[in-house]
């Protein structure tokens, strides 16, 4: 009787499955496996459409999203169906690019139970409704992060997210994730309908997204008269598109916090360019410590449209009545056309803002939260140190570089010494250089979750941090044979890029 006992516990213990070592394809190792069990996939394509039965599985990838695809192209369903598990526990996503989905709800993923995704990349999945990922279920914890959405197209809701409503209370967060190039009719980049939940959005990028009705960046709607809270903190919406109303954020019948955001050139075709915020019912969307700039509606609400507390905003164009701490200054990016939203040296929006609601401790590049600037005087308001409005901490570098890449030697000439330089980069992060003879041309690369403008570019070198200056620097032989032919070169962190050196070698 012991030695049944113990057979039977050891074949309940958790297993992990190789693919295709122990299995060929994903489906028949998701078959083998049983609920708690862990599925490490090998780099490769996988073209399947794949179902978890009911299971509660890790499966994650060896070698990561850029080297491991789950190809969906031609079987005219979701890539990934979680389907029927409530209640076993919570599956794990990691590591992959989805892609090829076709169907009407969840192009990429659909889901109706907890799930968490970490590490993926969806793009160019379609749907009706959610097509990078679509989630119907109740009492489930949803949790994204460190993922991408780009290049998925809903006819109807939610290009890259889709949540369903639910009739009853659930959690869902979304951290550390980009939303770029997505396309749906609302909800261009998200749609969170009627959350019966708390629901996060903490550290997002929403680029580019577009909407054929409204909410291009995201779309949330309560509605039913019921109150829902949504938190959107340190995150970034920039050049999203609506044609109607809510280019960046529309939000409708919910008990709303923004806090510690930044809207960049966003364009409604009707009403609020940067946020939009309606419904009467019930709900209180309160809007602080961000910066609404260079956003555009054809109708009203250029940067802000609809009521609600507004208060320690830099806001284009605002009287100082508008709300307490409301600044009217240009905010002093970087380099706002190349998506770098970091404070110069002098920028009205460092320690602007009212600490009394944050609750981040880093903003959206990692970097410390109320990293207190001894040469501005404290204009916010709470406890000190105070933080910065928008999405991005000034560190205290006082240079009010723009990220670039300048030589750092004399001039480049072939088969002799040469030294590149990257200056005004967050300090600490690790730094890739890039350099093409092709030319200019958007690249994307998927590891850095960022677009570099060169054409099929090679990095010659691994990463480096940055120093605390925010430098790094790469001394080299300059080819013998790169005589007379033009050079570029990019240098990058993740979510950043610097500007392009074109350089003729000698």
């Amino acid at each position: 009787m012991l030695s049944i006992l113990v057979l039977t516990l050891a074949q309940a213990a958790p297993t992990t499955i190789q693919v295709p070592a122990d299995y060929p394809t994903l489906q028949l190792a998701i078959n083998a496996a049983g609920s708690g069990d862990t599925i490490v996939v090998a780099p490769g394509t996988y073209p399947e459409s794949i179902i978890f039965l009911g299971k509660s599985i890790t499966m994650t990838s060896s070698g990561g999203p850029q080297v491991t695809t789950i190809d969906g192209s031609g079987f005219l369903k979701s890539v990934i169906t979680y389907q029927g598990s409530s209640g076993v526990g919570i599956s794990t996503l990691q590591g992959f690019t989805i892609t090829g989905g076709d169907t009407v709800l969840g192009g990429g993923v659909f889901s109706d139970t907890a799930l968490t995704v970490d590490h993926c990349v969806f793009t160019g999945n379609m749907a009706d409704t959610g097509a990078g990922m679509a989630f119907t279920g109740t009492d489930a914890e949803i949790v994204i992060t460190n993922s991408t959405f780009a290049d998925n197209l809903a006819l109807n809701l939610g290009g890259g997210v889709y949540v369903a409503e639910a009739q009853s209370a659930r959690s869902v967060t979304i951290t550390d994730t980009v939303f770029r190039d997505n396309t749906a009719a609302n909800g261009g980049g998200a749609y969170l309908n009627r959350n019966h939940s708390d629901c996060s959005i903490v550290r997002c990028t929403f680029l580019n997204n577009e909407a054929t009705d409204s909410g291009g960046g995201l779309k949330q709607i309560a509605g039913d008269g019921l109150s829902y809270s949504l938190s959107v903190q340190d995150s970034v919406f920039a050049s999203n598109q609506a044609a109607n109303d809510g280019a960046g954020i529309h939000l409708d019948e919910a008990d709303d916090l923004v806090i510690n955001c930044t809207f960049y050139a966003n364009e409604a075709g009707m009403a609020g360019g940067g946020l939009y915020r309606g419904g009467s019912v019930v709900g209180v969307t309160t809007v602080t410590n961000n910066i609404f700039w260079e956003n555009s509606a054809s109708i009203s609400g250029a940067q802000i449209e609809g009521g609600g507390p507004l208060q320690y905003n830099l806001i284009q164009g605002a009287s100082p009545n508008l709300g307490v701490g409301t600044i009217n200054q240009a905010p002093g990016f970087r380099g706002a056309d190349s998506n770098d939203f970091r404070l110069r040296a002098g920028s009205p929006s460092i320690d602007a803002g009212d600490t009394t609601l944050v609750t981040s401790t880093l903003d959206i590049l990692g970097m410390p939260r109320a990293a207190d600037d001894l040469g501005t005087p404290d204009s916010g308001a709470g406890l000190a140190p105070l933080v910065d409005l928008g999405a991005n901490e000034f560190q205290g570098d006082s240079t009010g570089q723009v990220p670039a890449v300048i030589v750092n030697s004399g001039p480049l000439q072939a088969g002799q010494f040469a030294s590149l330089k990257a200056i005004a980069m967050p300090p600490g992060q690790p730094t890739w250089i890039f350099a093409t003879s092709l030319g200019n041309g958007p690249t994307f690369v998927p590891a850095l979750e960022v677009y570099l403008d060169l054409t099929s570019p090679r990095s010659y070198f691994t990463s480096r941090p940055s120093d605390a200056n925010g430098e790094v620097v790469w001394d080299f032989i300059m080819p013998v044979g790169a005589s007379g032919r033009t050079i570029f070169f990019q240098a990058a962190q993740f979510q950043l890029k610097t500007a392009i050196l074109t350089e003729t070698i000698l």
